[in-house]
């Protein structure tokens, strides 16, 4: 069975049970997390008014954004983790299904927090001054400065964040970026999770959908990873997209 649609999976959310549709959400994680963040969307006293003016207000502001080229605002944490993260898939669900040119708009949030300016003393300079240029968002700057680090003596955050100095140029570097997420993800750095999550977004600009759908299966099973829910969300999209094109 191809996964239930938005509408079905709100519907049943709402109560709405369909014997067929609630065999296929035990069976399978994405539709379930779906379901979940919408339970809980629901349970936050939203009215089903509520909750349709919501949906609409989002995919209003989404489409709106995607047409500017603005990425869409970050949602600071768990906001109503549901209303993020439902705000999340209909962005996904727009981009996906309403601009079949564009496979992914590169970023759905503001840059990732800027880390601690200072680790070590001999670090101070180039550390320094590349945390200001993060800040700025002079990410080319940035990365060029933090580059002149050799790599053997680069923590895992510098690694990650030249990382993220790649993804956010205007176009991505997207083999820069690709190459610095897969150092981090294949250290024991507590930026490994976050590393997953952008390491997967690269591989759907490069059109590597089975590297990201791997990658997002392991952090929508983890509760705790970065951006879990989120995650669940996007592979429910792209599982929908190769199921359109069958």
């Amino acid at each position: 069975m191809m996964h239930p649609s938005f509408d079905v999976l709100k519907a049943h959310a709402q109560g709405s049970i369909d014997p067929e549709v609630q065999l296929h959400i035990n069976d399978c994680e994405i539709c379930q997390t779906v379901v979940d963040g919408l339970k809980l969307a629901i349970s936050e006293k939203r009215s089903d008014q509520t909750l349709d003016d919501f949906l609409k207000e989002s995919r209003d502001r989404t489409q709106k954004k995607v047409e500017k080229s603005i990425a869409p605002r970050q949602k600071s944490g768990w906001l109503v983790s549901a209303a993020a993260s439902v705000s999340i898939f209909i962005a996904s669900w727009v981009l996906f299904f309403g601009k079949e040119d564009s496979v992914y708009v590169v970023d759905q949030e503001n840059p990732y927090p800027s880390p601690p300016v200072v680790r070590s003393a001999e670090r101070l300079s180039a550390w320094g001054k590349f945390v200001a240029l993060y800040e700025d968002g002079k990410y080319d700057e940035g990365m060029k400065l933090l580059e002149q680090v050799p790599a053997m003596h680069r923590s895992s955050e510098m690694t990650f964040y030249l990382g993220l100095s790649a993804w956010y140029q205007t176009p991505p570097k997207l083999t820069e970026s690709t190459q610095y997420f897969l150092d981090v993800l294949n250290s024991e750095s507590r930026y490994k999770d976050r590393a997953r999550w952008y390491l997967a977004k690269c591989y759907i600009e490069l059109g590597e959908v089975e590297k990201a759908e791997i990658l997002l299966k392991v952090s929508a099973t983890d509760p705790g990873a970065f951006k879990s829910s989120e995650a669940a969300l996007l592979l429910h999209s792209l599982s929908e997209k190769q199921d359109n094109k069958k």
